[in-house]
């Protein structure tokens, strides 16, 4: 998560401003700890998660 923070961080504070900043990671942090719960807990057996990104 430091990685995504770090290379986000100018970007996201010129266009959101500073002091939302830590709320948005936060809620980031949290949000991908749900959702790596939510994985480990439904694929206990062999198998993969693929992800495909799209630019727009």
């Amino acid at each position: 998560m430091k990685h995504l923070r770090a290379a986000w961080e100018v970007k996201l504070s010129r266009h959101f401003g500073s002091e939302i900043f830590d709320k948005v990671f936060e809620r980031i942090r949290e949000k991908s700890i749900q959702n790596s719960k939510k994985i480990e807990s439904s694929t206990r057996d062999r198998s993969q998660l693929f992800v495909a990104l799209k630019r727009k």
